[in-house]
Order: structure tokens, then C-alpha cells, then sequence
């Protein structure tokens, strides 16, 4: 999972790299000032990593073991509006949709393959995303990176259960949380641009609380009230301009 996170970084620097000019023609296009946007819409794809739902103590086949509770790494899809109000500085609401698997993970340290499985849920998350976004360098340039961060909220979503292992009253849990991410905008023309965005949220758990998914076997012994959500993409952006 970590390899497959590595690669996708790797392979937007890669792509940012791509669309760097030549060194003439990079000395001519820092000078280039574009009209500022007045309002930006964005559509994305990319990977999404999952962090651990719970950490459990759990007995098959003679051995007892560890094991976490976590996702398999996924597509991550969505969109944002953003609105520039103050002087590089905007406010973004963001949509992102990631269909995974729950899984099961080895946890000993002793890599035993017995306490792995790899599809025991169907799960989906949608969140929306509110964010306070702050470029630190002109916007109106080529080339400029920004940062942002948040509130979120999202919906979890249980969907085929072959192995019968979670218990829930309902296939959807509401939770709220954060997000922070760091991106680089690039220019292609006065409307047309590119973003390359890592952007990390701390999503509630929806194995936590009095309402919440609950697996049938194992003695859980760690519930964080959060879960870390990664999210690797690359956009497409078409800005509306103040004049």
C-alpha cells in the first residue's frame, strides 16, 4: 500500500514535470501574469490510503494474533468550487467520492497470513469539504502553490457483506472532521489550468460511538475516533475571471 501511495506520488511529479518548459522558454513564462480568477471549478481523480478503523485481538485457527481493521487503497473522484475573495486567499467547497474494500490486516509483526482478508465489506465515503485556501505566491502566475484546511463531513456507506462480518442498524454513518492538503497550481492559459493536490483528512470513524459498524468477531482494544483519509490527485480547472 505504501509502494502503491509512493508510486502516485511519483507519477504527479512526474506529470507537473512534464508541463515544465524548456529553459528559455521557462525564463519568458515567469513573467507571465494572467488576469485574476473570480471564481475557479475544478474536477479530480487520483488514489485515496486509508488508515486504521480499529485494532483487534482475534483467535483463528490456534493462533491468536493482532490484526487492524483498515481499506484497501482506492480511486479518489470529486470536484470543487472555490471563490477568491481576498488577496490570495479563497474559499473552497470540495466534493470527493472513494469506493474501497474493508480489510483485515496482520498486525504481529510476524506477517501471518491467516489473519489477512483482503474483501470483507464493500465501503464507499463521500465527504464534503469546506476549505479556507491560501496561495503563497501570486495566483495570477504560471506557476503558483497554495495551501488549505478545514471542516468535512462524511457519509460512510456499507455495501455487500459476503463474509457476514459487520453488524450494523444502519449502512450509513454521518461523521464530521478535518482535512489540510498542499497543492501547485499551473496555468495552461487565462481560463485553463492544472492542479497537483495531497490533501490529508481526518474523517470520524464510523467504527466509533453508540451508532456505528461493529465486526463480529475479534476483542477490539484500540477505536480511534478518527480515521486518516490520503488523497493523491491531479485536476483539471477552468477559472471565470474578475475582468
Amino acid at each position: 500500500m505504501r509502494m502503491t501511495i509512493r508510486s502516485a506520488m511519483l507519477a504527479a511529479a512526474a506529470s507537473i514535470a512534464a508541463l515544465l518548459p524548456a529553459d528559455a522558454e521557462a525564463q519568458r513564462m515567469r513573467g507571465t501574469r494572467f488576469p485574476d480568477a473570480r471564481f475557479t471549478l475544478e474536477v479530480f481523480g487520483g488514489l485515496a490510503d486509508y488508515g486504521r478503523f480499529l485494532e483487534q485481538y482475534v483467535f483463528v485457527i490456534d493462533f491468536l494474533g493482532q490484526r487492524e481493521v483498515t481499506a484497501n487503497t482506492a480511486l479518489a473522484l470529486g470536484g470543487s468550487a472555490d471563490a477568491f475573495i481576498w488577496d490570495r486567499t479563497g474559499v473552497r467547497l470540495g466534493f470527493t467520492w472513494s469506493p474501497s474494500d474493508l480489510e483485515f490486516r496482520d498486525d504481529t509483526g510476524l506477517d501471518v497470513e491467516v489473519l489477512d482478508d483482503d474483501e470483507v465489506a464493500d465501503l464507499s465515503v463521500y465527504v464534503l469539504s469546506l476549505d479556507l485556501m491560501r496561495f503563497l505566491l501570486d495566483p495570477a502566475r504560471r506557476f503558483a502553490p497554495y495551501a488549505a484546511a478545514g471542516i468535512t463531513a462524511a457519509w460512510w456507506s456499507l455495501g455487500d457483506d459476503p463474509s457476514d462480518e459487520i453488524i450494523t442498524t444502519d449502512d450509513t454513518h454521518f461523521r464530521w472532521g478535518g482535512t489540510g492538503s498542499v497543492g501547485l497550481q499551473f496555468r495552461v492559459n487565462r481560463n485553463v489550468g492544472l492542479r497537483a493536490e495531497v490533501a490529508t483528512m481526518a474523517l470520524g470513524n464510523p467504527f466509533d460511538g453508540n451508532d456505528a459498524f461493529v465486526t463480529e468477531t475479534g476483542l477490539t482494544f484500540d477505536e480511534p475516533s478518527t480515521v486518516r483519509f490520503t488523497r493523491i490527485t491531479l485536476a483539471l480547472t477552468y477559472s471565470f475571471l474578475k475582468h
